[in-house]
Parts: C-alpha cells; structure tokens; sequence
C-alpha cells in the first residue's frame, strides 16, 4: 500500500490553462491543490486569468488570485503564505506540468522520510503534441518539491538551503507540456517570456511553423537544448489524462485504382532480417498481390520462414547469381503491375508503401520511385528520429510523421536498389538489372541510366520512409565491399 500522506501542491499561473485540468488531477492523489492565478501577465499582454481560476474551482483546488507584476513575486507571495499556514513540505509544479504516478510515491517517501528539503526530478519534454518527446532528454531537472521550513525562494524556479536530492528516471517522470500547443499560443509564448530578446531570429517560422520529423537543435533559445523530437507512444503516466493529451487520429488512406504489386526479395541469409521484412509487409497484406523470395544459395535456412506468410512464395537459385541476377529471376515470375525491389534487410511500415507507390502512379512518365532511408548513398538518406539499433519501437510513427509531410516528389538521376518501386511496363521495355555486376552495386545505377536515356522520370518520394539495416547479404558475400564497389564502377563506365 501507498504512503498515506498528504503533500500541497502549489501551481502559480496567469493564463497557462492549456494543460491546467491534467495537472490539477495529477496533483490531486497527493493531498489539496492551491492555484493562485495571477490576474496580471507576469510580462507582454494580460490574458484570460478566470479560465484558470475557473478550472480551478471547478476541479476543487484551492484557486487565489491576486495582482502580481512578475513571476518571482508571485511565487514569493505564494510560498510565504503557504508557510504561514503550516504548511511544511510543499510540491510545487506549473500549469504544464503533469506529475507522473511513480514520481508521486518517490515525493511521498521523501516527505516521509525527511531525506532532502530540495527535490528535483527527471523530466520528459514534449514538442508539439504529447506523443513527440524531445531527444535526447532535456538537461533541465526542475525542483518539484521543497520544505517550506528550511528552503528559501531566490528567483523565479530557484531555491537554496536544505538538503537537495535528485530523482532518476526510475524514481517516476515530471511530464513537461509546455510546446504541446497551437500556433497561435506558442507565439504568444515566446513574445512574452522577460527573455524574448533571446529567441532565435526567425525561430517561429522556421522551427516551429516549418518543422519537419528530421529537424534537430529546436528550442527557441538555447537551440541544442532540444535536440530533436520524437514520435513515442502516449506516456503510461499520461494515460488516464487522454482526454485532453491525445493527438488527433492522423491517417494515410489508400488510393483508389491501387495497382497490382509483386515484391522481389532477393535473400543471402538472414533469418531475423528476413522475419523483420516479412512481418513489416504482412501488415501491408492487403496492399501487396504477391512477395517472391529468391534463396541466391543462402548459407542457411532463412528461406524456411516463409511459408508462415500470406500470399509468399520462394524460388531457389541453383547457383548463386548474385542481386542482380535474383531480382530477374523474380521479375520474370512477377504477376504484378507494379514491382518493388527489396532488400531482405529493410523493414517497411504500411505509410511508407501508401506513399511510395503514390509518387509512383502520379504519372505516367514516372518509372521508378524509391523512398527516403536511413541506411542508403545518394540522396535519399535522412537522419531519422528513432533510435536505428533499437527494436524500433517507434519506426512506424516517425514514419507516418513523414508521411504526413508536405514536401514534393524530387527527380533524381539514381535511386538506389535496397526498395526500388517500378512500373513493371517499363521494365519489360527496357529489361532488368544487367548481370554483368555480378555479387551486387552498380546494377541499379545502370538500370536508372536505361531508363532515363528512355526518357522516364526517376523520384524520390519525400513522404515514404523506409528502415534499412544497410548491406548486410553483401557483407556475408564480400570480404571488402568498397573493393566491388570500384570494380563495378569501373564495369559501368566502360559500358556508357
């Protein structure tokens, strides 16, 4: 059972109601709730101070109010006054600031205890919304509880005396909420803070505004304090607070006149890349007519996997024959209008697909289309806002984040072979990949040359994102592969 104790929370505020209700509710399980509501601006324009006085009331915290010019004085007079009426140790938190439940249990054995008279906490930043958390976590661990007997208020969110104690991400999460709002609320924030001076020369239109998944150095001030913001899960701690957290449902639809789509893997080994690949199109089912695997001799039996997949077949070569030869291979079984090249080491979440094929069919004299990675040469790299060593937890909602991104297809001079959608017309025109590359590189330069001096586009689809592992079947095959690489290079400009 939880320490039965109680602990006051104090929330010093002007407008800041935003996030008021969840903040209150958090607060709550530690004992009463006192709002004291500036009906002042501490700096720029007076907002509307009896939203959160009446939020407040309605919640059942203890709401004051009173005229205070500045956020010092405000909580000066808050903090004096509470200590007057008894009060010893008091936690303290702004209207943006939802307590998490493992961090209340932490504060309770604190007070309890009588362990330290300054506590700070680990805290999680939030970007935008309550599902993209700035990474890595923000340097700022903010004093969330004090006693009131022996700490004394210095300026704004500053205290001495007593004993401090800092609380680790295990021992529970402050959740900061504090760029999880509109536009409108955000510049107004950032033209009021007694700093102002120090925002960034065009920050609003640039980082807030223009803000695209890949975008790093993001605070208004001190830029490489946010370094970049991730798409996560709601928070466990969040949770009961959905109501007013969760971001809207943002969805890719399907197209209408979706073509027929046969995948070509072609597969040296591998078993747990080739389950990841095979798992990513299973949720994209509905969406491919057939995946063909080409078993190129592999030195085990990943290929034995497949038979637990819909609509999945395997041909095995008798000898190897290396990329370019195993996507032919495929190319000439592939039923469908559309055939996607894929690396065995690429893992493709449903968004990716959607648009990819969409850049594709935007006209007819598009040949091929390839998204962005974040394992790949050319320009089709991007530095991704997830964790590439990881399980990738989060690859499907970095991915949608992409996907929702505004940008326009870019033409391009190559498309680089790990996921390669192409019009299957368009290939039987000009032919597959040229075998003369033997293991592998350089076979898709060539065939995006072929196809260019045919007159077809080649793009790059700015809203499809694909995770790529990155070469691993060459590196089974090869001991140097910056050697083939040369090598087939010098194969491609002996031919054109």
């Amino acid at each position: 059972m939880g320490l039965k104790i109680m602990i006051p929370t104090c929330i010093c505020c002007h407008d800041d109601n935003w996030y008021l209700e969840p903040v209150i509710l958090s607060a709550q399980e530690l004992g009463p709730v006192y709002l004291y509501v500036s009906k002042l601006s501490w700096t720029g324009r007076p907002g509307e101070w009896q939203r959160c006085a009446e939020i407040g009331e309605r919640l059942g915290a203890i709401v004051r109010t009173g005229d205070w010019a500045d956020e010092t004085t405000h909580r000066r007079h808050a903090y004096s006054e509470l200590k007057s009426e008894g009060n010893t140790n008091l936690v303290t938190v702004d209207g943006d600031e939802v307590l998490g439940k493992q961090l209340k249990a932490s504060l309770k054995t604190v007070a309890a205890s009588g362990l330290a008279q300054r506590v700070y906490a680990t805290m999680n930043t939030y970007w935008r919304d309550a599902e993209h958390i700035i990474q890595p976590r923000e340097r700022l661990m903010p004093l969330v509880m004090l006693d009131l007997r022996e700490v004394e208020h210095e300026y704004i969110r500053d205290f001495k005396g007593g004993k401090p104690l800092t609380l680790t991400e295990e021992h529970g999460l402050l959740h900061h909420i504090s760029y999880g709002l509109p536009d409108q609320r955000i510049r107004k924030k950032i033209n009021s803070w007694s700093h102002k001076h120090e925002v960034g020369a065009g920050w609003f239109s640039e980082k807030w505004l223009a803000w695209h998944p890949t975008m790093t150095n993001l605070h208004p001030t001190h830029p490489e304090a946010y370094g970049r913001a991730e798409r996560v899960p709601l928070h466990e701690d969040l949770i009961p607070y959905a109501e007013w957290l969760a971001v809207p449902v943002q969805t890719v639809e399907v197209p209408p006149n979706w073509p027929s789509i046969s995948v070509v893997i072609p597969l040296y080994g591998g078993k747990a890349e080739l389950k990841n690949c095979l798992d990513s199109l299973e949720r994209c089912a509905d969406l491919v007519t057939e995946t063909i695997i080409v078993d190129d001799c592999s030195p085990d039996d990943a290929a034995s996997i497949a038979s637990s997949y819909s609509n999945t077949r395997v041909i095995t070569n008798a000898k190897n024959l290396g990329f370019a030869g195993s996507c032919n291979a495929g190319l000439a079984l592939a039923s469908g209008s559309v055939v996607i090249f894929a690396n065995s080491d690429v893992v493709v979440p449903r968004v990716a697909l959607i648009r990819l094929i969409e850049t594709l069919m935007s006209s007819g004299s598009v040949a091929m289309a390839g998204p962005l990675t974040n394992a790949c040469g050319h320009f089709q790299w991007i530095n991704p806002a997830y964790d590439t060593r990881g399980p990738l937890d989060t690859l499907d909602l970095f991915s949608l984040d992409i996907a929702l991104t505004q940008d326009q297809a870019v033409e391009t001079d190559m498309l680089v072979g790990f996921f390669l959608a192409a019009r299957k017309s368009v290939l039987d025109e000009v032919g597959g990949f040229d075998t003369a590359f033997g293991t592998g590189m350089f076979e898709d330069n060539d065939l995006c040359y072929r196809m260019r001096r045919k007159g077809y586009k080649l793009l790059i689809s700015p809203a499809s994102y694909v995770h790529h592992e990155g070469n691993r079947s060459l590196e089974r095959l090869v001991d140097h592969p910056s050697l083939l690489l040369t090598k087939n290079s010098q194969v491609f400009h002996r031919k054109w």
